[in-house]
């Protein structure tokens, strides 16, 4: 749940289909549920958005970032410049093999331009879920990439 400044936006993904312009196969009790829940009360249905990994790289290098760079100043007073974010979300989240050095096991984060379509969507999984646990919120929602 995206939560910037005192907004908080809830993002729930139920599936459907629409036939004929009629949305179908769509679980209204589980939605019911989840708005109960939350004490939400509108709904917006959107067409599912399939990404290229284009697509993903200015998500992640855009609102991601940027998202990330704001969370970290308003709940944690540091600054990040917006490269040393992309570093530190490349060192955190995108680990690769680790290398001995000295005798200690140091991580050695995987290029982003190797990881492919898969990997930058466990890579967006892995940073959204470190979200959840240090401010109970989600990334900006998909729709923010121009």
């Amino acid at each position: 749940m995206p939560c910037l400044n005192g907004t908080l936006i809830m993002n729930h993904k139920f599936g459907y289909e629409v036939v004929s312009r009629q949305i179908i196969n769509f679980d209204y009790d589980r939605l019911k549920e989840a708005m109960m829940l939350h004490r939400y009360g509108e709904v917006l249905v959107r067409d599912k958005i399939e990404w290229d990994y284009d697509q993903m790289r200015k998500f992640l290098h855009g609102p991601v970032t940027d998202f990330m760079i704001a969370m970290f100043k308003q709940h944690n007073g540091m600054v990040f410049r917006k490269l040393e974010m992309h570093k530190w979300l490349r060192d955190g989240f995108l680990p690769g093999a680790p290398k001995e050095v000295a005798g200690k096991l140091i991580a050695q984060p995987v290029s982003s331009e190797t990881i492919g379509k898969e990997g930058y969507i466990k890579w967006l999984k892995n940073i959204n879920d470190w979200c959840m646990d240090a401010w109970q919120c989600d990334l900006p929602p998909a729709e923010s990439v121009e």
